[in-house]
């Protein structure tokens, strides 16, 4: 993505891994700079989605964040294209279409990092609070069996964030 800065090793990491001709996806970490604002502090504390995250599952289910993703052509071939009517949750969309659609398989590359910045400002950390509940939504929407974690499970998260942000 745009706002995204490559390491050095970034495509040479990606690359070393695409043998093995099952993997369609190839997912790489996210890491985040150095916040210099108290919002960028407070995103930091309330623990980014990363790559990890996304492949984890522990939202619904595994997928590749599209801030680090490398699709074979053939995915597209076999799967279609992303949905171009989705504002928000495309990436998850399309690998659960790869998933679902062919035998391509994602693979996790943490060492194939990018770094982005936090949100600096409340505008900015409104934004991508937006985006990631229109996400949300749009999952909820296009796949009705998905399960996402309690509300009781995020309010702890987010208590346990501003309680290690105001300790500090």
């Amino acid at each position: 993505e745009a706002d995204c800065v490559p390491h050095p090793d970034w495509l040479a990491c990606l690359d070393s891994e695409s043998e093995n001709p099952m993997v369609g996806c190839f997912a790489g970490e996210i890491l985040f700079h150095e916040p210099t604002t108290a919002i960028g502090r407070f995103a930091l504390a309330t623990e980014p989605l990363r790559q990890r995250d996304a492949m984890s599952g522990w939202q619904v289910r595994p997928y590749a964040l599209l801030a680090n993703a490398m699709y074979r052509r053939e995915v597209f071939d076999q799967s279609g294209l992303f949905d171009p009517t989705l504002v928000w949750g495309a990436d998850a969309i399309f690998a659960w279409q790869m998933l679902d659609r062919t035998a391509f398989q994602i693979k996790f590359v943490p060492e194939a990092i990018v770094y982005r910045d936090h949100p600096n400002n409340v505008a900015e950390l409104w934004a991508e609070g937006r985006q990631q509940g229109g996400s949300a939504l749009t999952w909820a929407l296009v796949h009705p069996d998905c399960q996402f974690p309690s509300l009781a499970k995020v309010e702890s998260e987010f208590v346990t964030a501003i309680t290690t942000l105001a300790s500090r």
